[in-house]
Protein backbone atom coordinates (compact mmCIF):
# COMPACT_ATOMS: atom_id res chain seq x y z
CA UNK A 1 0.00 0.00 0.00
CA UNK A 2 1.39 3.20 -1.18
CA UNK A 3 1.06 6.74 1.38
CA UNK A 4 0.15 9.64 -0.24
CA UNK A 5 -0.46 12.73 1.41
CA UNK A 6 -3.14 15.38 0.04
CA UNK A 7 -1.68 18.64 -0.55
CA UNK A 8 -2.20 20.30 2.66
CA UNK A 9 -1.43 17.54 4.28
CA UNK A 10 1.93 17.51 2.15
CA UNK A 11 2.20 21.07 3.51
CA UNK A 12 2.28 20.36 7.34
CA UNK A 13 4.71 17.64 6.88
CA UNK A 14 7.01 19.73 4.82
CA UNK A 15 7.05 22.41 7.57
CA UNK A 16 7.74 19.95 10.00
CA UNK A 17 10.87 18.65 8.40
CA UNK A 18 12.05 21.72 7.82
CA UNK A 19 11.71 23.07 11.47
CA UNK A 20 13.50 19.72 12.65
CA UNK A 21 16.21 20.35 10.59
CA UNK A 22 16.68 24.10 10.83
CA UNK A 23 16.14 23.94 14.42
CA UNK A 24 18.63 20.69 14.92
CA UNK A 25 21.53 22.48 12.88
CA UNK A 26 21.11 25.70 14.37
CA UNK A 27 20.92 24.42 18.19
CA UNK A 28 24.21 22.43 17.14
CA UNK A 29 26.14 25.21 15.88
CA UNK A 30 24.75 27.42 18.86
CA UNK A 31 25.43 25.03 21.57
CA UNK A 32 29.03 24.31 19.83
CA UNK A 33 29.96 28.13 19.48
CA UNK A 34 28.57 28.13 23.08
CA UNK A 35 30.81 25.10 24.70
CA UNK A 36 32.84 23.96 21.96
CA UNK A 37 33.81 20.06 22.11
CA UNK A 38 32.73 19.22 25.03
CA UNK A 39 31.46 16.64 26.98
CA UNK A 40 28.05 19.16 28.25
CA UNK A 41 27.96 19.20 23.85
CA UNK A 42 25.14 16.51 23.31
CA UNK A 43 23.26 16.99 26.00
CA UNK A 44 22.69 20.92 25.56
CA UNK A 45 22.26 20.05 22.18
CA UNK A 46 19.64 17.90 22.28
CA UNK A 47 17.66 20.23 25.22
CA UNK A 48 18.43 23.69 22.60
CA UNK A 49 16.87 21.67 20.09
CA UNK A 50 13.79 20.89 21.79
CA UNK A 51 13.11 24.20 22.57
CA UNK A 52 13.70 25.31 19.17
CA UNK A 53 11.48 23.04 17.69
CA UNK A 54 8.72 23.94 19.94
CA UNK A 55 9.25 27.63 18.90
CA UNK A 56 10.06 27.10 14.98
CA UNK A 57 6.84 25.33 14.76
CA UNK A 58 4.29 27.69 15.34
CA UNK A 59 6.71 30.51 13.91
CA UNK A 60 7.01 28.44 10.85
CA UNK A 61 3.17 28.39 10.23
CA UNK A 62 2.72 32.20 10.16
CA UNK A 63 6.15 32.83 8.77
CA UNK A 64 5.43 30.24 5.68
CA UNK A 65 2.32 31.61 3.88
CA UNK A 66 3.77 35.48 4.97
CA UNK A 67 6.71 34.93 2.87
CA UNK A 68 4.92 33.23 0.03
CA UNK A 69 2.84 36.61 0.04
CA UNK A 70 5.66 38.52 -0.26
CA UNK A 71 7.65 36.42 -2.57
CA UNK A 72 4.58 36.36 -5.27
CA UNK A 73 3.90 40.31 -4.41
CA UNK A 74 7.54 40.81 -5.87
CA UNK A 75 7.65 38.24 -9.24
CA UNK A 76 5.85 37.58 -11.77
Amino acid sequence: MSLKLTKPQGHVVFVLLMCLMMSGAMSLVMAFLAIGFSDRLLGMWTKNWVIGFVVAVPAAFVAVPVARWMAASITK
